[in-house]
């Protein structure tokens, strides 16, 4: 479902790359979920991060996996930002 609803945002989008970073996870659980506290963060931590998604990172509050909701909430993240952190789930989308 989150693939579609962000489809709907870009549907120019010609790939979705979701993966479980053990680095991301555990930041989830260690950080507040902030766009700008872990955008910062992440440029801080990597360099190519600065680079990959220079706009920041969108990050959304814990809700069940492949639900609408939160698909939704990702789609509107992903008017601002390329890429989007789940608590527990990391998923980055191109644009």
């Amino acid at each position: 479902m989150s693939y579609i609803e962000c489809l709907k945002v870009n549907p120019e989008q010609r790939v979705v790359f979701h993966c479980h970073p053990t680095n991301l996870i555990a930041l989830s659980f260690t950080q507040d979920l902030d766009d700008c506290h872990l955008s910062r963060l992440l440029w801080k931590m990597q360099a190519e991060s600065l680079v990959v998604f220079s706009e920041g990172i969108g990050a959304i509050p814990y809700m069940t996996p492949g639900t609408t909701e939160i698909g939704k909430a990702t789609a509107e993240k992903m008017l601002d930002f390329s890429a989007v952190i789940w608590p527990l789930c990391f998923r980055y989308l191109t644009r």
